[in-house]
């Protein structure tokens, strides 16, 4: 059950190799992608580390059981900047309890 010290923040750099382990959680469900836990923290790194891009993450308590990140992009189409969301996952271990 999630607690009621559930939040949404930004992701700091300390919350990346959980980040990774959720995307592994992700990708455990596709058959198109490969676990592959120091690749996944090397794309979340990079994410991170590049400006204009956003990762947040859900926490119960302090654990981080979700994450959205946007890729900032431009579209030729739109003639300016974009966001692309690229990943949205959460801990299948945790249910909401009304």
């Amino acid at each position: 059950m999630i607690s009621k010290q559930k939040k949404d923040e930004e992701a700091k750099e300390t919350d990346l190799p959980e980040m990774a382990h959720l995307i592994g959680e992700l990708f455990s469900i596709e058959k198109d992608f490969e676990i592959d836990f120091t690749k996944q923290l090397t794309g979340i790194t990079k994410l991170y580390k590049q400006k204009g891009n956003v990762l947040l993450v859900a926490r119960d308590n302090d654990k981080v059981v979700g994450m959205v990140t946007m890729q900032r992009l431009i579209s030729s189409a739109e003639g300016d900047y974009i966001g692309h969301v690229e990943y949205q996952t959460y801990l299948k271990v945790f249910h909401y309890k009304a």
